[in-house]
């Protein structure tokens, strides 16, 4: 059995710790970053990105919080690969330009409400927690 264990998760574990980035300090990245799954030994989030100047130059749960003018420079210092977009939709494609543009970004995890368009190999899941819910209620409804 251990041994059984060991190969299966060999297969299923990472092979490494993923560098995250968390782009909009705003209540659903704030929400996001101080939950404990982000304390995960898959992933460690290295940075956060925001343009409100409460925000900006302050660690928020550990982590610092720069300004979206130094998004391309710290995603290539910090060998950032994976975004995790949580900002509005009109910011949102003009984000995923400028880390798109660090050479860096592998793939994106994107919360905004909104269809962004990357290269071909930058992957991009969207988490639409509206649509989710209608999965939900019609799962939930009874005639």
């Amino acid at each position: 059995v251990g041994r059984l264990y060991e190969h299966v998760f060999r297969i299923l574990a990472s092979p490494k710790t993923w560098k995250v980035a968390l782009a909009g300090a705003g209540n659903l990245g704030l929400a996001l970053i101080g939950h404990s799954a982000f304390k995960n030994q898959n992933f460690c989030v290295e940075a956060l990105f925001d343009v409100d100047p409460q925000k900006v130059n302050r660690e928020i749960a550990g982590v610092h919080c720069w300004h979206f003018d130094d998004m391309t420079a710290q995603l290539q210092e910090k060998k950032i690969e994976i975004l995790i977009l949580a900002v509005p939709a009109s910011a949102a494609q003009l984000c995923v330009d400028r880390a798109v543009s660090s050479g860096m970004i592998r793939g994106i995890l994107s919360f905004s409400p909104t269809t962004v368009i990357t290269p071909e190999d930058v992957l991009v899941y969207s988490v639409d927690v509206f649509a989710e819910l209608e999965k939900l209620l019609f799962y939930l409804k009874t005639d």
